[in-house]
């Protein structure tokens, strides 16, 4: 499943930082499925893909950020685990050239943006275009947000 953004431009702005979270949980047995049973969230732009999700390879047991199709990896230390819920954000700093992209799993909601994550910044997102969701795994996704802040892609806490 795809979504074209309505305004990409105002997205992706060189210069801005933009938050995208969503929550995943794996279904059934973890690695069921061809190529390990991946699943993920996908940004596309006109440049390529940044993948965001459990891999099909290397670190197939971790949180990762890598492009479409497994290459320029870089896992999280938390692991992926079957039947569990998690929240992952994602800090995109859109800059000339490469951009900075830094991913949360589990921040705690109400609280302060964590002062650390798992780092890339090799991948040159471009503008983004479109949100997919991609998989050969079994898995649910919940709570798709994108925002300026990190607050804003928070679930509420009750």
């Amino acid at each position: 499943m795809e979504r074209a953004l309505a305004h990409p431009e105002e997205f992706a702005k060189p210069g801005s930082t933009r938050y995208v979270s969503v929550v995943m949980r794996p279904e059934g047995r973890l690695g069921d499925g061809p190529l390990n049973g991946f699943f993920g969230l996908c940004l596309r732009s006109k440049g390529g893909e940044l993948f965001l999700g459990k891999p099909g390879n290397e670190a197939i047991d971790k949180w990762v950020m890598e492009e479409r199709g497994g290459t320029a990896q870089v896992a999280t230390a938390s692991p992926v685990v079957a039947n569990q819920a998690t929240l992952l954000v994602l800090k995109i700093e859109y800059k000339e050239g490469n951009d900075r992209l830094i991913l949360y799993v589990n921040p705690k909601p109400g609280e302060a943006e964590p002062t650390s994550g798992t780092v890339k910044d090799d991948a040159d997102l471009g503008v983004t275009d479109t949100v997919l969701m991609y998989s050969t795994g079994a898995f649910s996704m919940d709570e798709l947000r994108a925002g300026e802040t990190f607050q804003s892609v928070l679930p509420i806490k009750k």
